[in-house]
């Protein structure tokens, strides 16, 4: 069969030696012209695809979120400093257990600004997964 297809010039990339040891023969003729085709013979040789990194965007989109990170790490630090010169021991107990917990509003009626330490917590855990995920560069 492989002998036939070459006889016959048919533009094609073989995947294997022939079809009747189990093996697939994948003409590149079956796949529509444009992406699909190009798609194919990119991915069917390591040395055939050629894709762009974006690495300005790539690092533009890290160095965002690090200013994410870095200010929602400074309204952590802010909530823990007012609970230490609080003289409420429940507000200065936040800080040694997680028991004590709760709301306290500090800047602005709604946001970031006005999250209890867990909420706060939550949302940095979520962005330094998503920062740490992110491909590197």
């Amino acid at each position: 069969m492989i002998v036939e297809l070459l006889k016959r010039n048919v533009s094609c990339y073989l995947n294997c030696l022939d079809p009747e040891y189990g093996l697939t023969v994948i003409i590149v003729d079956q796949f529509p012209r444009g992406f699909p085709k190009l798609a194919y013979l990119q991915s069917s040789n390591g040395s055939f695809s050629v894709l762009r990194k974006f690495q300005y965007l790539s690092t533009r989109i890290l160095l965002q979120k690090e200013v994410e990170i870095n200010e929602l790490e400074k309204l952590l630090m802010e909530q823990d400093i007012a609970d230490e010169k609080s003289d409420l021991e429940e507000r200065q107990s936040r800080l040694r257990t997680a028991k004590y917990f709760k709301k306290t509003p500090t800047k602005d009626p709604g946001g970031v600004d006005n999250m209890t330490q867990p909420e706060l917590t939550q949302v940095i855990c979520e962005n330094l997964k998503e920062y740490s995920e992110y491909p590197a560069l």
